[in-house]
């Protein structure tokens, strides 16, 4: 079943003669599965790789290779391939991007359908170029002053990833991840409204050793806090993410992992000491409590009971107001008395706005893929729907920006 969360768009793929041809299959399923459009043109050395066919059969539009056949489209007198898929596209993906293709478009060479239309496209639609090479000819300096030029004419050229290379060598040089190239797909597609906003997100539990075997921790599982900072990438902002230890590893974003909550603070003192940042989300679960004192040796179980002195954790959202003037958002995770506690912290903290859930509810509690909240701020409140997290995440960057959607 294809989701209907995306709106049709129409993705045009360029495809040049690299190994990593295979990977485009992938990559059109991904845009098929989530209600895009789209059309690929290859070059001839591309198909060495992979056979038209397998495009045509997954995209369900004919595959474009050669400038002057002109029966693409039989009922259209005067078709112009490269023209016809300049008007089609909302979106170029060239991937993989060879060092031979990219020097064609770098410097106005259009002897093939693929420079044709990689030329011809229209200023004003995202153009995504992927490179996949040897890393000695990607680090070329005529290869290197090609995607410079590229980058000052408006292409985003994209650094390809680091592994096993088909020539046998571990380097830079692989195609990235599929779902990578679907992911900024997605994020150039939007408006990207947060562009030039920078915004430190937290997420996940943090952990408060007892002994070297046992710790205090919470059923945090980050879901709500990754989504956050996924949505503000995906509208444009420069994000940092700090994370507990078991956290997600949310690819695209730069992200931090830390285990204590003084371990949290002194990574989040850190980046605001060198970054100014717009907005804090403070949607880590911190410990708020931990032992006084750390045991060196394993706890042996000698008794039925064991007690343990504890004391309270650093007030992170308090040694922020204390220290720098930033509007954060905080969470209140809350059983009882949802909305009079939410908007107790809300004011005694000094926050920005806060959200508030019930975790104790099955259905939308840690762990869960869906979320049901409250947004509180100094003027207004939010109820939100049952709704997966990705979408309350939407709502509250929508709420920040000042408007609810």
């Amino acid at each position: 079943m294809r989701s209907l969360v995306m709106d049709k768009r129409n993705i045009l793929i360029g495809v040049s003669g690299g190994i990593a041809v295979y990977k485009v299959a992938y990559l059109i399923r991904l845009y098929k599965k989530n209600n895009f459009n789209v059309k690929v043109v290859m070059s001839e050395n591309a198909a060495e790789f992979v056979s038209p066919v397998t495009f045509e059969t997954l995209s369900e539009n004919p595959v474009y290779m050669d400038t002057f056949k002109l029966n693409h489209n039989s009922e259209k007198n005067g078709f112009i391939p490269h023209i016809h898929l300049s008007d089609y596209a909302d979106i170029f993906v060239l991937a993989p991007a060879t060092a031979n293709i990219l020097g064609k478009i770098a410097n106005g060479i259009a002897d093939d359908i693929l420079s044709t239309t990689a030329i011809a496209l229209k200023r004003k639609i995202p153009k995504l170029i992927f490179p996949a090479m040897n890393i000695n000819m990607y680090e070329n300096p005529i290869n290197q002053k090609n995607i410079e030029k590229l980058k000052n004419n408006g292409y985003k050229v994209f650094e390809p990833g680091e592994g096993e290379l088909a020539c046998g060598v571990e380097a830079k040089g692989r195609l990235i991840p599929e779902k990578d190239i679907f992911e900024l797909t997605k994020k150039y597609l939007k408006k990207q409204k947060l562009k030039g906003k920078k915004i430190l997100v937290t997420s996940g539990a943090t952990i408060e050793p007892i002994d070297p075997v046992r710790y205090i921790t919470n059923h945090s599982t980050g879901k709500m806090g990754n989504s956050l900072a996924k949505v503000c990438w995906s509208y444009g902002a420069d994000v940092d993410l700090v994370s507990g230890r078991y956290g997600r590893k949310v690819s695209l974003i730069n992200q931090y992992y830390v285990d204590k909550g003084e371990d949290m603070w002194r990574k989040i003192d850190n980046l605001i000491s060198n970054k100014d940042y717009d907005y804090i989300i403070m949607a880590s679960a911190v410990s708020d409590y931990k032992v006084n004192e750390i045991k060196k040796q394993k706890i042996k179980k000698k008794s039925k009971q064991l007690a343990l002195k504890m004391e309270k954790t650093r007030d992170i959202i308090k040694s922020i107001k204390e220290k720098y003037d930033i509007p954060v958002i905080g969470f209140a995770a809350e059983t009882e008395n949802i909305k009079d506690n939410a908007k107790k912290k809300l004011k005694e903290k000094g926050l920005f706005a806060i959200v508030a859930n019930d975790v104790s509810r099955d259905d939308i509690g840690f762990g869960s893929d869906e979320n049901q909240c409250t947004i509180i701020m100094e003027d207004k409140i939010i109820e939100t729907d049952k709704l997966s997290k990705y979408e309350i995440a939407e709502q509250i960057v929508s709420v920040i920006e000042g408007g609810e959607k």
